[in-house]
């Protein structure tokens, strides 16, 4: 993906026209191969939102080329609008970073972000797929579910700031789900629930708190930083729970069992998916082919991709995937 426009309300003759001057402005890119791929991006994504008329637009605009398909004559512009839910969540969320507006309009609410570049799909997946950390502001007053580019405030912080390990643990367990961790999911209502990692301390805190190792904590209220934090968190649990599946396959390995519940290599990992035996699986992010095959199959398997595991960790060490089975069966007999 090229270029990315979320739109949220403006007219297409507005987008039509906001987007021949970002064209305009794209004249001053750096090489002429990158002038012509964005002229050709913003021509094309000008003409498709002029197609609107004064229609109000609430969806991606999307410019792609095709892999390996380097002529930007070549690339389509393409509209996936929003559902209902989707024009609300718009209305109710925050949007990070950067809006672009109509000039003296009435509304102040009707606006596009652009992405551009490895940012474009980045942000795709963000704002459609992207998990949520809750995170606790004292400096913003504020308990936040969010993405690095879609947040929202959920309630304000404790009146008193928390002083000891005992107010920290009082207080999250008053964060429920819907009372008040609210879903920003984009494709329907999943409302957060905190687990092993995905509750974060963010700004200043009492020393008596963070100093403890249970707590995570990160000392900004920078958005990016604390989604960044966040996804190492995350990581590191998954690598724990992924270590914890092949300590079941070596001891039952060790007591001869010749089928075990829990078994390792992308080939093995494959026969199962293909035989609906396969419930669980931890899998490195290099391992792309199994991680599409997985998703294209829309069959409700728990995938777990990790990113930047320790190489000399027994994760990595035993080939960066391990998986779990719905019950014990010969891999073999089905190759």
């Amino acid at each position: 993906m090229v270029v990315l426009i979320l739109c949220n309300g403006l007219a297409g003759t507005v987008v039509q026209e906001m987007l021949g001057d970002m064209k305009t402005m794209s004249k001053n890119v750096g090489t002429h191969k990158k002038r012509e791929l964005y002229w050709q991006a913003y021509s094309k994504l000008a003409s498709l939102g002029g197609s609107f008329g004064e229609s109000k637009v609430y969806g991606f605009l999307t410019y792609r080329l095709a892999e390996g398909d380097d002529d930007a004559e070549n690339g389509k512009a393409a509209f996936i609008e929003c559902t209902k839910r989707q024009r609300g969540l718009l209305t109710s969320v925050e949007i990070l970073g950067k809006k672009f507006k109509q000039e003296d309009a009435e509304s102040k609410n009707e606006w596009f972000a652009c992405y551009v570049d490895g940012a474009a799909q980045e942000a795709m997946e963000d704002i459609t797929n992207g998990e949520p950390v809750v995170y606790l502001s004292q400096d913003q007053d504020a308990v936040f579910v969010g993405t690095k580019l879609k947040r929202k405030k959920c309630r304000s912080a404790p009146t008193q700031p928390l002083k000891s390990m005992a107010d920290f643990e009082a207080f999250k367990e008053t964060l429920l789900p819907e009372n008040p961790l609210v879903s920003i999911s984009w494709t329907g209502n999943d409302p957060v629930k905190l687990n092993g990692y995905n509750f974060i301390l963010a700004g200043k805190f009492a020393k008596s708190i963070t100093d403890d190792p249970s707590v995570s904590h990160i000392a900004t209220t920078s958005v990016d930083e604390i989604y960044e934090y966040f996804l190492k968190q995350r990581n590191e649990h998954f690598v724990i729970e992924a270590e914890k599946l092949i300590a079941v396959m070596l001891a039952e390995v060790n007591k001869n069992e010749p089928n075990p519940i829990c078994n390792v290599t992308v080939k093995l990992a494959g026969v199962a998916r293909q035989n609906g035996l396969l419930k669980k699986v931890y899998v490195d992010s290099s391992k792309k082919k199994f991680i599409e095959a997985v998703l294209a199959d829309g069959s409700g398997v728990e995938m777990f991709i990790i990113q930047n595991a320790p190489e000399t960790s027994q994760f990595m060490t035993f080939g960066g995937i391990v998986f779990e089975l719905h019950y014990r069966a010969d891999l073999n007999m089905f190759i």
